[in-house]
């Protein structure tokens, strides 16, 4: 055993070793989202100060072949944009809100752990896969392994929610005893989370739309149709409201222009009628196995108690909020407090803010919540940015789309759950956003780019860094 031991782990550093002179950079930060989805902290970790676990042992791997890769002038430098300085300034000023609080929180709430998983390295992505090379070849495959996720999340949701468990994997998706039993949630454990990765699945699919023949477009209608049935598996209002939009914002951008005002007019009437319809079944839908419909309604009611509980909280530290990671403990003399409000405050003290706008707001303040919103409208300029010039491949303008319609998508959720706190939805979106920043950011058509630039100088780029996925 010893020596099969030995065995394996060279063959483990020869594969390393080729990954960090060889590897694409792309491939590998792609590979370590799909890694911590499923073989993230609830498949395995290691107990400590910082829990380990394998996703997060791949991202520092991938630090290590960045610096490589830099050194040896393998990577594409970009000019520092403004979403990345005012990713930056988010960043400090997070940083500096957690170690200037009670930074080590609670067994089950770690601010500093937070800070650094759901935060610090999602950016180290966001940089990494910004600064390497991309051409139309590395967006494209990029979007297909983001698909193929898709697709196994598509069956796995289905398989989940119809009671197949012999083909749900991993196997700690099956235990009874997790939260939101009963209800499509993945390897995440998360409905509304498993929702948004759902449709960027889709999304990215739905780019290779205008390179398909006749059989694969039917194909990929097939897969569309299968993946809103996954969506609706979920059983999470905020999902079915973001995978409406999402796909009503990439098929209306993608439409002729001349077509694209009535599409939109006739979506948001079907809309309309369909919540006229059937308001009243998803207010009280039963959702978890353990769980009855009272109990669905009663979380809806939930929200509003929670917005006034922020509210005041906010009243009282308006700039800089009471901490980041602080809301568990600075809630407690406001749901004491009923001088102020005739809400059943008792009932929401088990429970975080479900807003991740309103969420920043108290533990930052204006301060973290204003830069959040600047930085996800500045990511929506650069995706607006690719998508209407005229000199960018088709690739990299399906790429616009669908962040875009990925924006769309997640907006819903993050308006009725904190998704900063979900094991990551920060890296999806980051990753996404680095692929479009990083195609904005080359200001001229990938394909025709001339090698010295009138806006700055860059190095040629070796044979190596052309290696997409």
């Amino acid at each position: 055993m010893d020596f099969l031991t030995i065995v394996a782990a060279c063959a483990a550093l020869v594969w390393i070793g080729w990954f960090v002179l060889r590897g694409s950079l792309v491939g590998g930060c792609l590979a370590v989202m799909i890694v911590s989805a499923c073989f993230g902290y609830q498949f395995w970790h290691a107990d400590g100060g910082l829990p380990l676990s394998a996703d997060r042992g791949l991202i520092g791997l991938m630090a290590i072949a960045y610096i490589v890769h830099r050194r040896w002038g393998f990577n594409d430098p970009k000019p520092t944009g403004r979403a990345d300085w005012v990713l930056l300034a988010l960043l400090v000023m997070l940083g500096i809100s957690t170690f200037t609080h009670n930074w080590k929180g609670s067994a089950t709430s770690t601010p500093a752990a937070h800070w650094i998983f759901y935060w610090l390295m999602p950016a180290m992505i966001y940089w990494i896969v910004r600064q390497s090379p991309l051409d139309d070849r590395t967006v494209r495959r990029a979007w297909g392994a983001l698909a193929l996720f898709g697709v196994y999340l598509t069956f796995t949701a289905l398989a989940e929610s119809t009671g197949q468990w012999w083909a749900v994997f991993p196997s700690y998706i099956c235990s009874p005893t997790t939260e939101f039993f009963g209800r499509a949630r993945g390897p995440f454990l998360n409905p509304a989370e498993m929702g948004i990765y759902l449709m960027a699945g889709l999304l990215a699919a739905l780019t290779f739309w205008s390179v398909l023949g006749r059989l694969g477009q039917l194909i990929l209608l097939a897969f569309t149709a299968l993946t809103l049935a996954a969506v609706y598996a979920t059983l999470t209002r905020c999902s079915w409201i973001g995978g409406g939009l999402g796909l009503a914002v990439f098929i209306g951008f993608s439409v002729p222009r001349s077509w694209r005002r009535l599409f939109l007019c006739l979506s948001a009437m079907g809309a309309i009628t369909l919540f006229a319809a059937k308001w009243d079944s998803m207010w009280n839908i039963k959702r978890d196995v353990n769980l009855d419909a009272a109990a669905s309604e009663e979380s809806a009611e939930l929200r509003p108690i929670l917005a006034e509980v922020a509210y005041q909280m906010f009243l009282d530290r308006p700039l800089w909020g009471c901490g980041f990671g602080q809301y568990d403990r600075e809630k407690l003399p406001y749901l004491a407090d009923r001088s102020n409000s005739s809400l059943p405050l008792e009932k929401v003290i088990p429970y975080v803010q479900h807003n991740a706008f309103l969420a920043l707001l108290v533990e930052t303040g204006l301060v973290g919540m204003c830069l959040f919103v600047l930085l996800l409208l500045l990511w929506l300029h650069s995706a607006w940015k690719i998508y209407r010039d005229p000199r960018t491949s088709a690739a990299v303008r399906q790429s616009g789309i669908m962040f875009m319609a990925l924006v769309a998508a997640y907006l819903p959720t993050a308006l009725f759950h904190d998704t900063n706190i979900m094991d990551g939805a920060n890296l999806l979106m980051f990753l996404a956003a680095a692929i479009v920043s990083g195609l904005a950011a080359n200001a001229v058509p990938i394909n025709t780019k001339k090698e010295n630039s009138s806006l700055h100088q860059r190095k040629p780029v070796p044979v190596l860094a052309a290696q997409s996925l």
